[in-house]
């Protein structure tokens, strides 16, 4: 994949009619792709194949099988050993049109939530998915968030696109995870701390701050009391993994919202 580095004070113009994520749009000409802003340059390129699986999947096996191609090489793997349905490939379809159109209602997001949790996927790779086998492990933004309360009602509304480049990055092999979130020319602030996954469920705790004001730092300070030789407890925050491939992750928090992040390089560290 080709990865265009560019000034921060660029601005792009494309005759896309996508509407911007994060301040940016898609550029037709190289396929699913998201450009995120930062004080330097830009900060990741979104990792989406063919989001859109315009095929019927009832009864017809060959099509069935194309759409589990355009699912990413892990949801393949995973959908094959464990007869993941058809109402779980259509969630997770959905979930990758909606990270490039960014145009659906609360209503279906949360059904596709719903169908991925009752799918109880308890994979024993999923510690590799999110977080890589080694360092600096991998990437994800983060795209769509909906609050515990509006999970578990009726309403139409409530849930969000989250308003700012949002990045988080989880290593498996360092135990370790990072969040980020970039206001362009204005700076970043960063969290980072310890992380432990065992199956779907993901503890941590941030124990550094990392601030940025504009061309000024990074200012890093110690937070939390926590070291880095210590590792997350049941009395710290964590996430409970729905769902997993290489392209999209989707996560319930201890407070009850659901989340979900898509894969994304970042081109300072490349």
């Amino acid at each position: 994949m080709e990865t265009l580095v560019l000034p921060s004070n660029l601005r792009i113009v494309t005759r896309s009619s996508c509407p911007p994520l994060h301040g940016y749009q898609f550029r037709p000409s190289v396929g699913h792709r998201v450009w995120l802003g930062s004080s330097r340059v830009l900060v990741a390129s979104l990792q989406l194949k063919r989001p859109a699986l315009q095929v019927s999947l009832q009864g017809n096996k060959k099509r069935k099988g194309k759409a589990m191609a355009e699912l990413g090489t892990e949801a393949v793997k995973a959908s094959q050993e464990e007869g993941v349905n058809e109402e779980v490939l259509r969630s997770v379809e959905l979930l990758k049109t909606v990270a490039k159109t960014r145009q659906v209602t609360t209503k279906e997001i949360r059904k596709a939530f719903k169908t991925l949790e009752k799918a109880n996927l308890d994979r024993s790779n999923y510690s590799s998915i999110i977080g890589g086998t080694k360092s600096p492990g991998r990437t994800w933004m983060l795209v769509y968030t909906l609050s515990g309360a509006v999970y578990n009602s009726t309403s139409e509304d409530g849930g969000s696109f989250f308003p700012v480049t949002a990045v988080q990055n989880f290593d498996s092999e360092a135990s370790r995870l990072e969040n980020g979130l970039y206001f362009g020319p204005l700076g970043s602030f960063t969290l980072s701390g310890k992380m432990s996954i065992e199956k779907r469920k993901l503890s941590f705790f941030f124990n550094s701050v990392s601030l940025t004001l504009g061309s000024w730092g990074p200012l890093r300070i110690k937070v939390g009391g926590k070291s880095d030789t210590e590792v997350p407890d049941k009395k710290d925050p964590f996430f409970i993994w729905y769902y997993a491939d290489d392209e999209i992750i989707v996560a319930k928090g201890r407070s009850g919202g659901v989340a979900y992040w898509c894969r994304c390089i970042n081109v300072r560290k490349k």
